[in-house]
C-alpha cells in the first residue's frame, strides 16, 4: 500500500499541468482502477480511473489518459532498469534475455521521442509528425489533431527537469517496495534460493507480463511469468508456482478491498445527495 500512495503521488505531479489535484483524490481514482482492472480484462480498468478522476475534477478525460500513458512508459522503464541490474548481481539466465532487451530499447525510443516532442524540441509540425496526423486523420476524422493536443498536454509534466528527477525516483522507489513484498513471500516458503536481487527478478517478469493482454487481474499471465523466473533461478517448479500465487495474491488483494471502500463511499455519497435533493423537492 505504501507503493501504490507513492503511485498516487506521482500521478499528482504527472497531472500538475492539468491543474491541482489533492493526493487522496489521485489515491482513490487510482484504487478504483486497480480495482477495475481486476474485474475486466485487458486492463480496462484505466479507463474507468480516467471517468474517475474525470467526474471529481472535470478534467479533460484525453489529457488525464496521456499522463496513465506517461506512467506506463516510466513503469516499463523503470522494470527493464531494475530487471537488468537484478539479473547482473544475481546470476540470473534466461532465453527472454532478448526479447527483454529489443522491448527496453522500444520503450526508451518511445519516451525520447515523446519527451522531444512534448520538451519542444521537436515540433508538432515537422514533416513526419504531421504526416502521421494527416494519415490518421483520413480513417479517424479531422478531430484528430485536438485530440493528439490533449493527450500530450498530460506529457507536460516531464518538461521541468526537476519534475522529470522526481517521477523517476517515485517510480523506482514504488517498484523496490512491491519487490520487497516478493521478498517477504520467498523467505515465507524458505526458498533457500531467494533473495532481494531475485525478488525483483521475478516482480520486474511478472509485472512487465501486463503489457500482454490478459484476463482480469493479469491472472494466469502473471502466475505463469512468476513461476517461469523463479524456475529458472534454480527453484522447484511447484514451490515457484505455490510462491507466484501467493505472491499475486498479496499484491492484488489490498488494493483492490481498498478501491471497494472508496467505491462504496461514492456510492454513499451519491445517495445521500439523492435522498437529500429528493426530500428538498
Amino acid at each position: 500500500m505504501m507503493g501504490i500512495w507513492i503511485r498516487a503521488i506521482r500521478w499528482k505531479i504527472l497531472l500538475t499541468p492539468l491543474g491541482n489535484v489533492k493526493i487522496g483524490t489521485a489515491f482513490a481514482a487510482l484504487t478504483i482502477g486497480y480495482l477495475a482492472n481486476n474485474a475486466l480484462p485487458a486492463r480496462l480498468g484505466e479507463f474507468v480511473r480516467v471517468y474517475v478522476l474525470h467526474r471529481d475534477t472535470k478534467m479533460p478525460s484525453p489529457a488525464i489518459l496521456g499522463t496513465i500513458i506517461l506512467e506506463r512508459i516510466f513503469d516499463v522503464l523503470t522494470l527493464m532498469i531494475l530487471l537488468s541490474l537484478a539479473a547482473l548481481a544475481s546470476g540470473w539466465r534466461s532465453p527472454w534475455n532478448v526479447p527483454l532487451a529489443g522491448l527496453a530499447v522500444g520503450a526508451i525510443a518511445a519516451f525520447v521521442m515523446m519527451y522531444l516532442v512534448v520538451s519542444g524540441l521537436i515540433r508538432s509540425s515537422t514533416p513526419i509528425i504531421s504526416n502521421l496526423v494527416r494519415i490518421l486523420e483520413r480513417p479517424l476524422g479531422g478531430g484528430i489533431p485536438r485530440l493528439v493536443s490533449l493527450l500530450t498536454q498530460g506529457f507536460t509534466s516531464v518538461r521541468s527537469r526537476r519534475s522529470l528527477f522526481t517521477i523517476v525516483v517515485l517510480s523506482a522507489a514504488s517498484w523496490l517496495i512491491e519487490s520487497a513484498v516478493y521478498f517477504l513471500v520467498l523467505l515465507a516458503f524458505d526458498i533457500d534460493e531467494g533473495s532481494y536481487w531475485l525478488a525483483i527478478v521475478v516482480a520486474s517478469i511478472a509485472n512487465l507480463s501486463g503489457l500482454i493482454p490478459a484476463g482480469p487481474g493479469n491472472i494466469g499471465t502473471f502466475e505463469f511469468f512468476a513461476k517461469e523466473a523463479a524456475v529458472l533461478s534454480g527453484i522447484d517448479e511447484e514451490k515457484a508456482l505455490a510462491f507466484a500465487i501467493a505472491a499475486h495474491f498479496m499484491v492484488l488483494i489490498p488494493p483492490t478491498l481498498i478501491g471497494v471502500l472508496f467505491t462504496w463511499r461514492r456510492a454513499l455519497r451519491g445517495t445521500i445527495r439523492f435522498r437529500s435533493r429528493v426530500n428538498s423537492e
